[in-house]
């Protein structure tokens, strides 16, 4: 249960309201990701990555750069790599 509060915290902290998520990427961020052992955060981020080009562009990339500057992130993960370029996002190039 606070997995899912804290993943549809990260999906409204990246500046994205949860409700504008289809309920099966929310779904799949609660469960796939929980369970691929994905921090909220990186959940958040995967999820994004698989979204409408004008949801994605309502996200804030500053915000998940704080995320991999904290450890909340891991930018060198296969599954969020794939979310960053699908974002356009250079994030971990510049963390890392």
């Amino acid at each position: 249960m606070f997995y899912t509060i804290r993943f549809i915290a990260a999906l409204a902290a990246l500046g994205v309201n949860p409700k504008l998520v289809e309920s099966r990427f929310r779904q799949y961020g609660k469960t796939e990701c929980k369970n691929a052992g994905l921090s909220p955060q990186e959940a958040a981020i995967v999820v994004m990555g698989g979204l409408q080009r004008d949801i994605q562009a309502l996200a804030n990339p500053l915000i998940a750069g704080y995320w991999v500057d904290g450890g909340k992130v891991r930018a060198d993960h296969p599954a969020i790599r794939l979310a960053l370029e699908n974002l356009g996002w250079r994030i971990g190039l510049i963390s890392n």
